[in-house]
């Protein structure tokens, strides 16, 4: 019931950025949050337009969020720079969606080194999507392939635990299947790097 649920996430949104006004410090994550879901659900109406402004100005305001409480807030950054990347791979934008997907696989790498058990399966989960951004646009084989191997490496020790871990897998393992690749010798290989 995509109408009306963009209608609560616009009241919301209005409510949202009244309260930030007088008190940004408090609400304005608020704000960037419902831009952000406001973004996906036009994203799947393909209202790619509005989508765009919307998660552009998420990406803004949890920028400067970062910028003085990165611990708390760069994952946000990543997480819209992921779904930006996303659409603009949808609207056929794939330089500038391999832009945004870097910077997020960047972020996600860096959180990462010290709590690999949160952001390993977001390593994992970036890596894919912006490996088969490579295929979609029929360019550049080798950097997709590497990405997936990222994608699965990243997720395989969490493959039992994580529900969302399965499916980056599969989703990685997909991409190497429609390179040409052997999915079982390329997941073999990729199991064999995480016991060295």
């Amino acid at each position: 019931e995509f109408t009306e649920a963009q209608e609560k996430y616009q009241e919301a949104l209005d409510i949202r950025r009244e309260l930030a006004r007088s008190n940004p410090q408090t609400y304005l994550p608020d704000v960037a949050t419902t831009l952000n879901n406001l973004a996906v659900l036009l994203s799947d109406r393909n209202e790619f337009t509005e989508a765009q402004e919307k998660y552009q100005e998420a990406l803004d305001i949890r920028r400067e969020l970062a910028r003085s409480n990165p611990q708390t807030y760069l994952p946000d950054v990543a997480t819209t720079l992921n779904n930006l990347a996303v659409l603009l791979k949808a609207r056929n934008e794939f330089t500038e969606a391999q832009e945004k997907y870097q910077e997020a696989l960047d972020i996600y790498r860096e959180l990462a080194r010290s709590n690999p058990q949160t952001y390993l399966p977001d390593v994992a989960m970036t890596a894919a999507n912006f490996s088969r951004s490579y295929l979609t646009s029929g360019r550049n084989r080798e950097e997709s392939l590497k990405l997936a191997r990222e994608a699965v490496v990243s997720v395989l020790p969490f493959f039992e635990n994580v529900p969302a871990a399965g499916q980056y897998l599969r989703f990685a393992l997909a991409i190497v299947k429609e390179w040409g690749e052997d999915e079982d010798k390329f997941l073999k290989d990729c199991m064999d790097e995480i016991k060295n």
